[in-house]
């Protein structure tokens, strides 16, 4: 489980999930899914990663070039 459903386990927020996503965890009843409107997410998109921890090669290239755009 990533750390944005672990904040919503952990919380009384809600968050957008993918679809597929949100299935899996609520088919294993860790989460609820909410009868809202479908939106189109727009905006900023956030990123979490260890801070005590040396970046992977991937995680390197990814932050290399999403500062390229």
């Amino acid at each position: 489980m990533n750390v944005s459903t672990n904040l919503l386990q952990s919380s009384d927020m809600i968050s957008i999930l993918s679809l597929r996503l949100a299935q899996r965890y609520a088919s294993q009843g860790q989460l609820a899914i909410l009868n809202l409107p479908k939106i189109e997410q727009k905006g900023s998109v956030g990123m979490f990663w260890r801070k005590n921890e040396t970046p992977s090669l991937a995680l390197s290239r990814f932050l290399y070039f999403l500062a390229q755009v």
